[in-house]
């Protein structure tokens, strides 16, 4: 592991000085990170300044990233975000008629919970 780190440094080094890798992607600012990964809703919390304003999707990849045990509670807030906090009505008779065709067929997955 050490000698692959090593690698990835010198090859970063290499593609700095090549001007081949923007330096604003390595220079991080540590503590506008952790403040960001310690908050207690990440979800809700504002990323860096230099990632603002990251799309909700992008926010959720980061919580996943960085505090993968808030996975949950960010999936939650986002699906109510985006279809409500009631789950979508499913008419098969309709759906049926408009989605499905000898070729496509209509599936179902019912999930207990």
């Amino acid at each position: 592991m050490d000698k692959l780190l090593f690698a990835l440094l010198l090859c970063a080094y290499i593609l700095r000085s090549r001007a081949e890798l923007d330096p604003q992607e390595t220079d991080l600012n540590p503590l506008e990170w952790w403040l960001f990964s310690e908050a207690p809703d990440p979800w809700e919390a504002p990323p860096p300044p230099r990632l603002q304003p990251p799309a909700e999707f992008q926010r959720l990849l980061l919580v996943r990233v960085l505090r993968a045990e808030k996975m949950v509670p960010a999936m939650q807030e986002f699906v109510e975000a985006k279809l409500g906090s009631e789950p979508p009505t499913f008419d098969l008779a309709s759906n049926f008629e408009k989605q499905s065709t000898s070729r496509t067929p209509l599936v179902r997955v019912v999930l207990a919970g």
